[in-house]
């Protein structure tokens, strides 16, 4: 089983490792890039430096020291999404989002994650999300439905466990755009600007729960795919993992497009 928190990264060294272009970039024992966010937050221009080279050299990276979401906070928040995941299908089907007005997807009510490829392989995933602006795939939703579970479904409240984790990870989000704006030597809020004064906050938190049936390597489900291959549309993606599965594609150094695929270690 896999549950993504939609941000962060730990798994054993395997798969291709990775070598930086730059002395800037600093890597973690299995060769990824890491930057540490707290020195981001203080202004280091040293960070800045060698979050451009993350970027520039791979297109992503791990982060580390990242205030408010200590392993103590992301186990309770994992132990939650497990909750989340264990309620009832009728619950589910109650907040489904196609045909609904909630915000819950797969497969287990009959609506699987869309597919990113029109020959790919069904996605497995399943995902409870959240976001401070209102927006949904069921036709004539209004402000007043029912978005997500009650108390009398899930002590405490979704909205309220949810929002709380928003806040945080804004904060976060918050810091790495500044680094961003540094990184890219463009003036400050040149980023930031664009969700602030009205631009519009459409951020999504995604509680996502990968089956499997426990048994591992060479099981049934070891080899079919949870999500297919894609490209996030945000302005940029904050992922927490706490099993192996994930895998990015890194930037080709030295010349345009992408390398393969590497696993995304969990640490």
């Amino acid at each position: 089983m896999q549950m993504s928190l939609a941000r962060l990264a730990r798994l054993p060294c395997r798969g291709q490792r990775l070598r930086c272009m730059s002395s800037l970039c600093p890597l973690t024992e299995c060769g990824h890039p890491i930057i540490d966010v707290e020195k981001l937050k203080r202004g280091s221009d040293a960070e800045a430096s060698a979050l451009g080279a993350a970027l520039g050299d791979y297109g992503y990276f791990y982060a580390a020291n990242v205030e408010g979401l200590s392993a103590e906070y992301i186990r309770s928040l994992y132990a939650y999404s497990g909750r989340c995941h264990a309620l009832p299908a009728a619950v589910k089907h109650k907040y489904r989002q196609r045909g609904g007005t909630g915000v819950y997807s797969g497969p287990d009510i009959g609506q699987p994650e869309l597919q990113y490829e029109a020959e790919g392989a069904a996605a497995r995933v399943c995902g409870w999300d959240y976001s401070r602006a209102r927006f949904s795939l069921g036709d004539g939703v209004t402000e007043g439905d029912a978005r997500y579970p009650s108390a009398a479904e899930l002590d405490p409240p979704f909205a309220a466990v949810l929002d709380d984790c928003y806040a945080r990870q804004d904060a976060v989000a918050r810091v790495l755009l500044a680094g961003f704006e540094r990184a890219l030597s463009v003036p400050p809020r040149t980023l930031l600007q664009m969700f602030e004064d009205g631009a519009g906050d459409f951020g999504t938190i995604r509680l996502l729960h990968y089956p499997g049936d426990g048994g591992g390597a060479g099981s049934a489900l070891a080899d079919t795919t949870g999500i297919g291959p894609h490209t996030d549309f945000e302005c940029f993606t904050l992922m927490h993992q706490n099993a192996p599965g994930l895998q990015l594609m890194p930037r080709q150094r030295g010349g345009g497009g992408h390398g393969g695929w590497v696993d995304a270690p969990v640490r």
